[in-house]
């Protein structure tokens, strides 16, 4: 019984532990037994480890049921059910006892920037161009593989700049990785870089390119094979999350934000424990678009504007395009449109039309529908014009139309009708050019553009069609 003492007389911490945990022999047992019977300090403090015990078996069930309920979010057999055990948060495949490999490592990360560079540049100017450039990594070679997983990272950032570009450049890598046969790289090399690795981030962008493409069906594909790809190579908690992050997204869209929800969530719980800001504000974006799917406006409304500034201050424009217009949407549903107005206002002046065409394309776009909903048409009608001029100079097609159909909608809100018949026969002509739409929708649209007055119900419903299937269509097409 000695051992279950600090000094004589009184009972340890220990001792009073192993007493709450019935972890005493049946001879300490009785003696801990009498001892508190007489003791009031010894009882007093039993009374506080017991209050402690009850509160962390509290909080194990609380979390044992939380992450059961996650778990019945998603449907049997879900590949994002649960995910793979991942070696331990900062554990990295060049580590181990080889310090060469480490110094290999550094210096190979160092001299794949330009060529990462070169990549990008390659794959935002053709087909072409692109894959003369994945023809050139020879993969075997620890310099090219961190090129191409560095160039993959960084078109998965700037996501909003061209989706249809990035979504080339995952499939062309995809392919470009399966190509390699992984007995040809030097062992070392493989242990840095797994091709899985490679094969995952390939995937990975394709996916996320989809959600903006509005492929979803296809981008399910892409992530779950990011997934798998992931799982088998560096089994890293991080990627894991990356894909987590893009998935949910995807989720939400198709109406299914209770599993987006999660799935953000516990992206995020991953980013926080590898204290990753930029990550956690990705993930957090995402949660914020779930909860607002869910119909938990001012959660999702809180969530959105707590992301605005962090995707800023780290020229993440892509999310910061989908938050900003999270803040936007969540706020016309709460019937505050003039905040809307304000938002999108504010952003257009932080965000320069010169050096981020893109993002402040979209943001004007964006503006430009909420001026409508609020029933300013003339105002809607020169944001939409100016954005279809921002959509045409980068080559956007499919969004330079639908900014130029909403354009038209507007002028056919003001009465101007001759105006709105021009502009809809300069957009029929691009159409037909490049047979962007079904002949039966384009005649329809006509039809409702050159009568007697715009019935703004139908035409809105038939723009809304057009806009699907300028997406479908188009969004992989530059003009």
């Amino acid at each position: 019984m000695s051992a279950t003492y600090v000094t004589a007389g009184h009972l340890d911490d220990f001792a009073l532990l192993r007493f709450v945990a019935a972890d005493l022999s049946e001879f300490e047992n009785g003696a801990a037994r009498r001892h508190l019977r007489t003791c009031d300090s010894c009882r007093s403090a039993l009374q506080e480890i017991e209050v402690l015990d009850a509160g962390l078996r509290q909080v194990t069930d609380q979390l044992r049921k939380e992450h059961a309920s996650r778990e019945m979010a998603f449907p049997g057999g879900d590949p994002f059910r649960r995910r793979p055990r991942p070696r331990p948060a900062g554990a990295s495949p060049a580590a181990g006892r080889d310090p060469s490999l480490i110094d290999a490592c550094r210096d190979a990360a160092q001299e794949a920037a330009p060529r990462r560079d070169a990549l990008l540049a390659a794959a935002l100017e053709s087909d072409h161009a692109l894959r003369d450039s994945l023809h050139a990594l020879r993969l075997t070679e620890l310099t090219d593989r961190y090129a191409l997983g560095y160039g993959l990272d960084a078109a998965l950032g700037r996501m909003v700049e061209a989706p249809a570009r990035w979504l080339a450049l995952g499939d062309a890598a995809t392919a470009r990785v399966r190509r390699e046969r992984r007995l040809d790289a030097d062992p070392r090399v493989e242990r840095a870089v797994p091709l899985a690795h490679l094969r995952g981030a390939a995937r990975l962008l394709s996916g996320a390119a989809c959600n903006w493409t509005g492929d979803l069906e296809r981008g399910g594909r892409e992530l779950a094979a990011a997934w798998r790809a992931f799982a088998a190579g560096d089994l890293s908690a991080m990627r894991l999350a990356d894909v987590e992050v893009v998935e949910s997204q995807r989720r939400t869209f198709l109406e299914r934000a209770a599993e987006g929800l999660v799935l953000a969530e516990r992206a995020e719980e991953t980013f926080d424990a590898l204290d990753l800001t930029e990550k956690m504000a990705r993930a957090r974006g995402a949660q914020a678009l779930a909860l607002s799917y869910l119909g938990r406006e001012e959660e999702a409304l809180e969530r959105f504007r707590g992301t605005l500034g962090v995707l800023a201050d780290l020229g993440i424009w892509n999310m910061y395009v989908t938050a900003l217009n999270g803040v936007g949407s969540c706020l016309l549903r709460l019937g505050r449109p003039r905040e809307a107005r304000r938002e999108y206002a504010r952003a257009l002046r932080l965000v320069s039309r010169t050096e981020r065409p893109a993002v402040h394309a979209f943001i004007r776009s964006n503006l430009a529908r909420t001026l409508l909903q609020m029933g300013l048409p003339r105002e809607a009608a020169r944001a939409f014009h100016d954005a279809a001029a921002l959509f045409e100079r980068q080559g956007a097609l499919a969004d330079a139309l639908t900014a130029t159909l909403f354009e038209v909608e507007c002028l056919g809100r003001m009465g101007a009708r001759e105006a709105a018949f021009g502009l809809f026969e300069r957009f029929e002509a691009t159409v037909l050019e490049h047979e962007a739409l079904d002949s039966t929708l384009l005649g329809s649209l006509r039809n409702l553009v050159a009568g007697e007055g715009l019935d703004d119900d139908l035409f809105a419903s038939a723009r809304r069609k057009a806009e699907e299937g300028l997406r479908a269509r188009l969004r992989t097409a530059r003009i």
